[in-house]
């Protein structure tokens, strides 16, 4: 059984902060959205009285106005969210982040909890410990992948100088190796040896991962380094028997070898095994087993050599059924080595079978490799041309926020960077996107941008492009723009010239996101005008509600909405 360790010392509770000058940190735990939780700074920023806070993987904290439509007066709440998108809410008029009664919004359940530090210190080891303690219970229940993913996340938080690394990168190591990811199981527990050089299962998880990756004769030096320090450790002395075991039949065949050449060479009967195949190094042992190899090459490989070893087995066999020659008959001359391997065909036939050469073997490999990656471009193509036709090439997600607009095409995960080439024209109002010379946008923007400022990266089969829009705090409906209804020679609309229908809520959130944007320059309530204004009173009165389950609110708030016949398609 694996024990995954744990720390005696607990994390030094501080008191919990009660005004926004005392609050350097933020840890939030226990949401149901992964990214919401973490390690939360200040970013720099005030909005609304109160600093705005952010974690690792970019969601922010931070408080928000809610006016109250009759009144006009400001209430306020706090909010956790990421892209302007609320996961949770919380009602409450104070200037420091509440540590408990949060509401779902666009997370999952349970909603988060959180505390307030006055170090980012003492924040960041409570970070840490959260992450190990949930790494742990992952691990418990055999999600070795989760595990890993909260450990090394904790990793992120914690000072290098505290000794819980130690126990974080020996727990990782397990992790990894119950994935059989050797290498960076490896690399854990090296990391570990350096800091403390006899830590019992830094040593065993690394010999582990050092055998499994063929590094025998490291294997054998972290279990004897083991067994010094703890010479009854039965695990340790376990392994090294099995470590032994490929390494002496190892030598056995090698001494075999020696000695038939020995006495073939003096003139002497052969001193054969009785059975050649019980000192062979088993198949599963071999080094390409270990290289990563996909399943049906790894077994081809294994009948490869399996049958080289049944035809020298036929062949010694035979010659120690006739006594090495023929009765009688002298004995032939012996081609040396480099003439028998310049006579050696292209295939050796044995067995009425035909067993390839390693060579001819390889270029089966390579040729199937070749086939492989021909019908992998095929499908990328295909994909690429599916993504060019539909909606004219419009990107999968479209958002905005009010100095800059975010489009995202979903790519085959085996485009790259080099692949990709965007360009803008005509003074900005014209935009083309290309992937491995397929057009998959290329028109006309619904308005113009800045063509020196654009912005583009790709990573896990998502290409994600930033524009910066020309005249700040328009709302863009689409990327391209909207394209003329067209009609036939009896003035029918044609049918593939009627652009797709944009709803009331789809506008709705897309003004949303205009006015909550990321892009770092936050609109100003005072700048819009009264229609705008308005429609951001109702945003506000609908957040609240939601934030604070006020049901009777939000139906008066989106029959208003309804009303409101700009917004209606």
């Amino acid at each position: 059984m694996v024990v995954i360790e744990e720390e005696d010392d607990e994390v030094e509770a501080l008191a919990v902060a009660t005004s926004a000058s005392t609050v350097i940190a933020v840890v939030v735990s226990g949401a149901g959205r992964e990214a919401a939780n973490g390690l939360y700074r200040p970013t720099g920023h005030h909005w609304h009285g109160a600093p705005v806070f952010e974690n690792d993987v970019g969601c922010l904290l931070s408080r928000e106005p809610h006016p109250t439509r009759a009144s006009k007066q400001l209430s306020y709440g706090w909010i956790i969210g990421k892209h302007g998108r609320p996961l949770y809410a919380m009602k409450a008029d104070g200037i420091v982040p509440p540590t408990g009664g949060w509401h779902r919004f666009e997370g999952e359940l349970p909603v988060p909890q959180l505390r307030c530090w006055e170090t980012l210190q003492s924040a960041s080891e409570a970070a840490g410990q959260s992450w190990k303690e949930q790494g742990n219970a992952f691990f418990q229940e055999k999600r070795y992948c989760e595990a890993e993913a909260r450990w090394t996340r904790a990793l992120a938080f914690i000072d290098f100088s505290d000794p819980i690394r130690v126990t974080l990168h020996a727990n990782r190591a397990q992790a990894r190796i119950e994935q059989e990811r050797w290498a960076p199981a490896l690399d854990d527990a090296q990391v570990v040896l350096q800091q403390e050089p006899d830590h019992q299962k830094a040593l065993l998880r690394g010999a582990v991962a050092a055998r499994e990756l063929g590094q025998f004769s490291l294997a054998k030096q972290y279990l004897e380094r083991c067994l010094d320090k703890h010479p009854s450790l039965a695990e340790a002395q376990r392994l090294l028997r099995q470590l032994s075991v490929p390494v002496a039949a190892s030598a056995q065949t090698s001494r075999g070898v020696r000695t038939v050449e020995t006495e073939a060479s003096s003139g002497t009967a052969c001193n054969m095994p009785q059975n050649p195949s019980d000192t062979r190094v088993p198949l599963s042992q071999l080094p390409y087993n270990n290289m990563g190899l996909p399943q049906e090459q790894t077994e081809l490989m294994n009948n490869f050599f399996q049958n080289i070893r049944d035809q020298k087995d036929a062949r010694q066999s035979k010659t120690k059924a006739t006594g090495g020659h023929g009765a009688g008959s002298p004995k032939a001359p012996s081609n040396p080595p480099a003439e028998a391997a310049a006579t050696e065909p292209a295939s050796i036939r044995g067995n009425n079978q035909v067993i390839p050469t390693m060579e001819s073997l390889m270029k089966r490999l390579d040729l199937e490799e070749a086939e492989e990656k021909q019908r992998e471009g095929a499908q990328d193509l295909a994909q690429l041309r599916r993504l060019a036709s539909h909606r004219r090439g419009e990107p999968t997600r479209l958002e905005q926020a009010g100095n800059e607009v975010y489009a995202w095409w979903t790519l085959p995960t085996r485009i790259s960077g080099r692949d990709i080439k965007i360009t803008a024209a005509k003074g900005g109002s014209w935009l083309k996107v290309s992937v491995r010379d397929v057009l998959i946008f290329d028109q006309q923007l619904f308005s113009q941008i800045l063509g020196d400022n654009i912005v583009w990266s790709v990573a896990d089969g998502e290409l994600h492009v930033t524009l910066t829009k020309s005249e700040r705090n328009k709302l863009w409906e689409q990327l391209g723009q909207v394209p003329d209804v067209r009609r036939d020679a009896e003035g029918q609309v044609c049918a593939d010239s009627i652009p797709e229908p944009l709803s009331g809520s789809d506008r709705l959130e897309m003004f949303r996101q205009l006015v909550n944007g990321d892009d770092g320059e936050q609109m100003r309530y005072d700048e819009l005008d009264t229609d705008s204004r308005e429609l951001v009173d109702l945003l506000r009165r609908q957040k609240h509600a939601m934030a604070t389950g006020n049901t009777d609110e939000l139906s008066r708030v989106e029959m208003e909405l309804d009303e409101m016949g700009k917004f209606v398609v």
